[in-house]
C-alpha cells in the first residue's frame, strides 16, 4: 500500500488547517460467481477479462478537518472485503453502514459531522468476463465494460455506462445519463432509469422483447421497426431515418416478436434506442 499525507493551510491567520491523506490499495481475490461493491464517496470501474482473478486497485483520498479528525476517519472507515465463491464483496464500512449487514444498515447510530472529514474511494476492478456484478456508490460513476452475466448499477450522482453487455438487469442514476450497449440480446428484463439525463441504449438487430418509455420533457427515438402495442395513444413519426413516438403518457410497442419486458424512463433528458452498428 502506497500512503502520502498533506497539509493545507486554509489562510495565513487559520487557526486549523486541512490534512489530506491519500492511500493506494493493490488485492486479488479468487474467482466468485457474483461481484457486488458497496461504496459512497467515489466512482466504479469495472473491465472483464479472460482470466480467473479478481484484481482490485482502490485509491483512497480522507480529507479532514485536522489530525485528530484524520485518526477519527482512518479508524471509523475501511474497507471491508469478504471473500466467497457464490459472492465476492468489496464495501465500504463507516458510521452509515455495517457491510456485515449492509441491508440492515438503515439505522446505525455511529454518526459523524460531515464537515469533519470526507473519506472517496475511487475503485478500478479487473474481473472473470463471466461474473455477474452488483455495482453501487451515491457520489460518483459508474462504467463497466466486457462483463457477460447479469448486471444491477446503481448511483445518485454521477453518469451510468456499461459497454459489451449479455446479460439482464437494471441501470439507475438521478442525476446522470444512462448509456447501455449489448453485443448479444439479454435473455431477460432490462431496466433503465434516470432522472435528470438522457438515455442511450444500443442492442442487436435480432432483437425480440417489449418496450416500454416514460419521459416528461423529451423525446424517444429509435431506428428498430416498431408496433404500438395494442389500445396504445402513441403516434410513431419518421425523422431522419428513425422513428420518433410521442405519447402523452408512458407507453409500450413490440420490437420483432416481443420477449423480454424493456423499460427505459427519464423525467428530464431524451431515450434513444438503436440498432448495434
Amino acid at each position: 500500500m502506497k500512503r502520502t499525507a498533506v497539509v493545507y493551510l486554509l489562510t495565513a491567520s487559520a487557526v486549523m488547517a486541512r490534512v489530506e491523506d491519500k492511500e493506494t490499495i493493490r488485492q486479488s481475490y479468487p474467482y466468485a460467481a457474483k461481484l457486488e461493491v458497496l461504496n459512497v464517496n467515489g466512482s466504479l470501474r469495472v473491465s472483464g477479462y479472460e482470466g480467473n482473478t479478481v484484481q482490485l486497485v482502490a485509491y483512497k483520498t480522507i480529507d479532514a478537518r485536522d489530525a485528530a479528525a484524520l485518526d477519527r476517519a482512518r479508524r471509523e472507515v475501511r474497507l471491508d472485503v469478504q471473500p466467497g465463491s457464490a459472492v465476492l464483496r468489496i464495501c465500504v464500512d463507516g458510521p452509515w453502514r455495517d457491510c456485515s449487514d449492509p441491508e440492515n444498515s438503515r439505522g446505525r447510530s455511529r454518526h459523524h459531522d460531515s464537515n469533519e472529514y470526507t473519506v472517496k474511494f475511487e475503485f478500478e476492478l479487473q474481473v472473470p468476463a463471466s461474473m455477474a456484478a452488483s455495482l453501487k456508490t451515491v457520489n460518483g460513476g459508474v462504467s463497466m465494460k466486457g462483463v457477460k452475466g447479469d448486471f444491477s448499477v446503481h448511483t445518485v450522482n454521477g453518469p451510468v455506462s456499461l459497454e459489451d453487455l449479455m446479460g439482464s438487469g437494471d441501470a439507475h442514476t438521478v442525476n446522470g445519463g444512462v448509456k447501455l450497449a449489448f453485443v448479444q440480446s439479454p435473455p431477460g428484463s432490462i431496466r433503465a432509469k434516470t432522472v435528470n439525463g438522457a438515455i442511450d441504449a444500443t442492442f442487436p438487430r435480432n432483437l425480440n422483447a417489449r418496450r416500454s418509455f416514460k419521459t416528461f420533457n423529451g423525446d424517444v427515438f429509435t431506428n428498430f421497426a416498431a408496433t404500438a402495442m395494442a389500445n396504445e395513444a402513441s403516434k410513431l413519426e419518421q425523422r431522419d431515418g428513425r422513428t420518433l413516438i410521442r405519447s402523452d403518457r408512458a407507453f409500450h410497442i413490440r420490437v420483432g416478436g416481443g420477449g423480454p419486458e424493456h423499460s427505459f424512463e427519464t423525467l428530464n433528458g431524451t431515450i434513444q434506442i438503436m440498432e448495434r452498428q
